[in-house]
């Protein structure tokens, strides 16, 4: 879920976790309940699992943009 997150373009990572989410319960062998269970609940849940990483990258962008700013007006002391 974490390495589809690193690929560019927002619209493709969404595509991919919804990959990964549908493959977990579906092509998981039989013997391996607990995987079966959590592909499961990752479906039920699947709209709050992919807000959680579009909530994120938003952070990670605002952070930034926090950074950017501090660090700029920090500057603006120096001179």
């Amino acid at each position: 879920m974490i390495a589809a997150d690193r690929h560019l373009g927002r619209s493709h990572n969404r595509a991919v976790k919804e990959q990964l989410i549908d493959a977990v319960g579906s092509a998981v062998p039989r013997a391996l309940q607990e995987d079966t269970n959590l592909g499961r609940t990752l479906k039920k849940r699947a709209g709050d699992v992919l807000a959680i990483f579009d909530r994120a990258d938003e952070t990670h962008r605002g952070q930034r943009l926090h950074s950017k700013l501090s660090a700029q007006s920090l500057g603006a002391f120096g001179r």
